[in-house]
């Protein structure tokens, strides 16, 4: 990515059904005046210069979205049988449009000397050794495509993956004013967990199995077949302290009287977990363990105490707002890239496979379920993931 661009906003929706409003808010990126106005705005294109190359991009965001919109409308209508290929191919779009938005490129010659035509991933699948649930998901997994030349990550998923944004999640926030009875609320937007460069993950290989354990909204379903998450729920929440100078002046939390705290608890630990998190957090001299249980931790983190080393939680969000902690944070990648694996790996599973495909969606119901909740997750929350990369923006859809 050739700008500094990041989420900092939160903006909320409530609406009877969140599925349109997410569509109609990508809509508005179909405007050619709008965004091709907004490419020369983020990029300081001078006026005048490279007119018809921003124009040209933002047709293209345009079809691509209009492009996604189809292939998940035909995806909607259609059984798991066929439904993660067309799925895909709406990723893919909206892939495309977070390209052509967030990454500078060359605007003298819009189309490039060398177009990535790959995938960027290639299968790597071991589907005869595979008998239980684990071992299927285990067994469809795939790499991240290299240039042969050069060795380098090369193809359509790296371009993605280096366009997208630090994802975010939102925190509420408790405001108290010194000397006023009342207090404020409102909402605060914290990066989630550090992303990994993609050179970092050349060399590694991706299986379901844990694709499926760092996804949020799958969390409930893996428990139904007997399968742990990295991912324990919990709770958060920040207090903040400020003074009425600090609030007009808008200075810096520092003073005795102007500080910040986060107090979180985490849920549904075993003692291996336990042990990591508290290894974890405890390296922040900030954060102090305030409660433990059998399977709960509790800590907080003051501002009033200075770190050398600032570690923060690391934390993701289901579709409903609910945080959840990362286990095994080191094997995490952010979700919009997670989905973009998944369906790769289930769109050619069930394009080229259809026998083992056909065989496991109609044999084993605990590969149906997951399978199918996969899908309707993909369908809800990508557009949405895809539209707070746009916007810049946690976008919050609810009833």
């Amino acid at each position: 990515m050739d700008i500094d661009i990041s989420i900092n906003e939160f903006r909320e929706f409530v609406c009877e059904n969140p599925y349109e409003e997410i569509w109609r808010q990508l809509y508005y990126f179909t405007d050619n005046n709008s965004v091709s106005g907004k490419i020369r705005e983020r990029f300081k294109i001078k006026d005048g210069k490279y007119k018809n190359c921003s124009r040209n991009r933002a047709q293209k965001i345009a079809y691509s979205i209009i492009q996604a919109d189809n292939y998940f409308k035909a995806a909607r209508q259609v059984d798991v049988s066929v439904k993660p290929n067309l799925i895909y191919y709406g990723i893919s779009s909206l892939a495309n449009a977070v390209i052509l938005y967030n990454n500078e490129g060359d605007f003298s010659d819009l189309r490039e000397k060398e177009k990535e035509e790959h995938h960027g991933l290639d299968k790597s699948f071991n589907l005869n050794s595979a008998d239980s649930l684990q071992d299927i998901l285990r067994s469809i997994s795939c790499t991240i495509n290299k240039k042969p030349s050069s060795g380098r990550p090369y193809g359509h998923f790296k371009k993605f993956y280096k366009s997208i944004v630090h994802e975010c999640v939102f925190v509420d926030r408790k405001i108290n004013i010194v000397g006023e009875k009342s207090y404020l609320t409102d909402t605060s937007v914290d990066p989630n967990a550090e992303k990994v460069e993609i050179e970092g993950l050349a060399d590694s290989k991706f299986d379901l199995l844990t694709m499926f354990e760092f996804l949020p909204d799958m969390v409930q379903q893996l428990l139904d077949n007997e399968i742990v998450s990295n991912l324990c729920p919990g709770e958060a929440k920040w207090f903040v302290n400020e003074s009425p100078q600090c609030q007009s002046n808008e200075a810096e939390i520092s003073s005795q009287n102007n500080y910040q705290t986060l107090n979180f608890a985490i849920n549904r630990l075993s003692p291996e977990k336990k042990e990591y998190f508290e290894r974890q957090y405890l390296q922040n001299k900030a954060i102090q363990k305030i409660g433990e249980y059998p399977e709960n931790l509790c800590f907080i983190y003051d501002s009033k105490h200075e770190s050398e080393n600032n570690y923060m939680p690391d934390i993701t969000q289901d579709l409903f707002g609910k945080i959840y902690f990362i286990y095994n944070v080191e094997e995490y990648i952010q979700e919009l890239a997670n989905l973009y694996i998944c369906f790769f790996c289930t769109g050619m599973l069930c394009r080229y496979y259809p026998d083992y495909w056909m065989h496991w969606i109609e044999k084993n119901i605990g590969f149906k379920h997951l399978m199918e909740t996969l899908c309707s997750i993909a369908i809800r929350k990508f557009p949405n993931l895809i539209l707070n990369q746009l916007t810049q923006c946690i976008n919050h859809f609810h009833l």
